[in-house]
């Protein structure tokens, strides 16, 4: 903001802002035979840095072999290496379910958490604490990506119908004085 006194003095006040979100999308099936996308929604926070972003979907039927995962939220990827997994063989072999991380991993520490049901044909992706803020929707619109043995199965461009944003001022800004020539 910028107030002239009598064209010769200036007054700037920076205002900083920090950002409180909410969204929840459901997604309906557009290819009932592929893996799907059913809900993305979560909340950011800004002052507190603590955020929560949840992926749910459905694996196809009939399915007989996987990857490794890969989820892409506008533009930012992260990578699931299933393949290591002690158990993955045997959950994929018998329909049981699959958590990842197992271990104090990287993407433990980044707070992902992916549970993988293979019997019941479902998929959860969580995002909990430090959360990237790409993850959250931009201009209540979000691009998500699920890789599969590093090729796409979904892909999706979704405007986000129930979803609000608030704009948060944490202090009193950045004040400063001029004089103008």
């Amino acid at each position: 903001m910028k107030l002239k006194v009598n064209n010769k003095y200036a007054f700037y006040f920076d205002a900083e802002h920090e950002v409180e979100g909410q969204w929840d999308h459901g997604v309906i099936a557009t290819a009932p035979d592929g893996l799907s996308l059913s809900r993305y929604h979560g909340s950011l926070d800004q002052s507190t840095g603590m955020s929560v972003v949840t992926l749910t979907g459905n694996l196809p039927p009939g399915l007989t072999n996987f990857g490794d995962l890969s989820f892409s939220v506008n533009g930012r990827q992260f990578d699931v290496p299933l393949l290591s997994h002690p158990d993955f063989a045997r959950a994929l072999a018998n329909g049981e379910r699959l958590i990842y991380p197992y271990q104090s991993t990287v993407l433990k520490k980044q707070g992902l958490l992916v549970a993988i049901d293979f019997g019941k044909k479902t998929w959860t992706a969580r995002f909990n604490g430090k959360v990237d803020p790409l993850l959250a929707p931009r201009s209540a619109k979000a691009k998500i990506q699920v890789k599969v043995g590093g090729e796409p199965w979904y892909t999706g461009d979704h405007t986000i119908q129930n979803y609000t944003l608030k704009l948060k001022q944490p202090g009193s800004g950045l004040r400063r004085a001029g004089y103008l020539e």
